[in-house]
């Protein structure tokens, strides 16, 4: 089994260049198995909760339903308890811009902000998965070790899903590893370095692709 990692920038319009071009490189790989930041349980209706998954990920659930599988965690617990965790963490979300973060993290957010824009601004999947923009992108989860106070939850929750989506990645990877074909994971752009590492730790085996690395940008 050959691993394709395609990171997304979560963008509402689904016509968007970025969904068109995703489009595309699927068609072309004709991949066998399809990973998406979505959890399990919600797969079957990805937007039965609005707002919950990025808009790319429920097209594509609904599109590639007979080979798509999910691997995002939100929490524990029934999903009464994780839809009031999600929701207070996306309530912090919203207030990270203004939020009273110490001055060397108000200069990162700034910093991580203006750097990564050129790559997205243009809704372009090819510059956004450049060896540059993934690499920028992956600062994000430091970000976190700003945020104390009300946000130290908000950082505590952030950091234990990356894990988590790692080791569920590398557990539906393991499963089929042994099997032909193309296996193709979305995720955002900021977990696809660390993705990848896990799987070439984890797997050594397994043959794993950026877009960079398969996929030419369309002239």
């Amino acid at each position: 089994m050959q691993v394709f990692l395609i990171g997304t920038n979560h963008l509402a319009d689904t016509h968007n260049l970025m969904v068109r071009q995703l489009k595309g490189v699927l068609v072309q790989l004709q991949p066998a198995r399809l990973l998406l930041e979505i959890r399990p349980a919600d797969l079957a209706r990805p937007t039965a909760s609005p707002g919950r998954y990025a808009p790319e990920m429920c097209l594509l659930a609904q599109g590639y339903a007979a080979i798509a599988h999910g691997f995002d965690w939100l929490g524990e617990g029934d999903e009464t308890a994780v839809a009031a965790r999600l929701a207070e963490q996306q309530n912090l979300s919203a207030q990270l811009g203004s939020a009273d973060l110490p001055p060397a993290g108000q200069a990162f957010y700034a910093r991580y902000n203006q750097e990564l824009a050129p790559f997205l601004q243009d809704h372009d999947l090819f510059a956004m998965n450049s060896p540059q923009a993934l690499q920028l992108a992956g600062q994000w989860i430091t970000f976190y070790d700003w945020c104390s106070g009300p946000f130290a939850p908000l950082a505590d929750f952030y950091r234990q899903r990356a894990l988590r989506i790692n080791q569920a990645i590398v557990e539906q990877v393991a499963a089929v590893a042994a099997t032909p074909g193309r296996l193709v994971v979305v995720i955002g752009l900021s977990h696809v370095l660390r993705v990848q590492q896990a799987l070439r730790q984890s797997l050594p085996g397994v043959a794993v692709h950026l877009l960079a690395d398969i996929v030419p940008a369309a002239e």
